[in-house]
């Protein structure tokens, strides 16, 4: 059996304004309430820029906060990274930094991603191969990622300082932290 990340359940002291953020802002994306970076990322990936900065915006008019702004990143994608009021982090993004055709006016997600900072990623590997994921790309102490299963999430692994960095916030926090230990 191959573990397969199909639900994400999300810890949240305000239920009823976090639901009507992700009902308004990231719909039909899905995202806990503590201090600080958590030690992941969510990730919704849409076809084109237009469409992040259409999701960008509904975010920030339901109440988010913008760690980074939509822009061209590094390799030719586009992104955005927000803090929701629930304070999960996202990263809205194309893999392309030009428009490729008209945008949707409500843009779906082609691919959701939880990224875990972990301060061992070739280590955390082992724990995830031994429930039956496969390693899609695989960069050793840098950036692991698992092939999805059909509808499902993508699960990645990268170093929890790298990650938050490129979270644009710092690798400080109180939510789910845990260490490697060899």
């Amino acid at each position: 059996m191959v573990l397969k990340v199909d639900v994400i359940t999300l810890g949240a002291p305000e239920v009823r304004a976090a639901r009507g953020f992700y009902a308004t802002a990231l719909s039909p994306a899905v995202a806990p309430a503590t201090s600080g970076f958590r030690g992941c990322l969510l990730t919704c990936v849409v076809d084109q820029p237009t469409e992040v900065r259409t999701l960008m915006d509904a975010a920030v008019r339901s109440g988010a906060e913008v760690l980074k702004p939509a822009k061209k990143a590094l390799f030719g994608a586009f992104s955005g990274v927000l803090r929701a009021p629930d304070g999960a982090i996202w990263k809205l993004a194309a893999a392309t930094s030009r428009d490729t055709g008209r945008a949707a006016e409500a843009p779906l997600p082609t691919e959701t991603t939880v990224i875990l900072g972990v301060s061992a990623p070739k280590a955390s590997k082992v724990f995830y191969a031994a429930l039956g994921m496969t390693a899609d790309r695989d960069y050793g102490s840098k950036y692991i990622d698992f092939h999805p299963a059909k509808a499902a999430a993508r699960l990645c692994l990268m170093e929890r300082g790298v990650l938050a960095r490129d979270a644009g916030t710092t690798k400080e926090g109180d939510g789910f932290l845990r260490r490697v230990t060899h």
